[in-house]
């Protein structure tokens, strides 16, 4: 999964898109439901606020729900909207 993070005012909002790469409209809208489902678990709390946008990858099939929740939380980490 690849992340997009832009500062703003307010709250974080999220956004989630897959491609056609990721496969057919079933296994993006999995992709998606999968990612948004992620988010309610790692969804940063209070803080600045930030756009965050997740673009679904292929590999994001293979992933387990723990294995995906572990990389969005990696991702936020790094990119400076969460911390543990």
């Amino acid at each position: 999964m690849v992340l997009y993070v832009l500062p703003r005012e307010g709250s974080c909002r999220a956004g989630f898109m897959a491609s056609r790469r990721v496969g057919g409209a079933v296994r993006r809208n999995r992709a998606k439901r999968r990612m948004r489902e992620a988010w309610r678990v790692v969804a940063p709390c209070g803080g600045g606020g930030f756009d965050v946008v997740f673009a679904a990858r292929p590999e994001l099939a293979d992933l387990t729900t723990p294995e995906l929740i572990e990389q969005m939380r990696r991702g936020l980490e790094r990119s400076g909207v969460w911390s543990r």
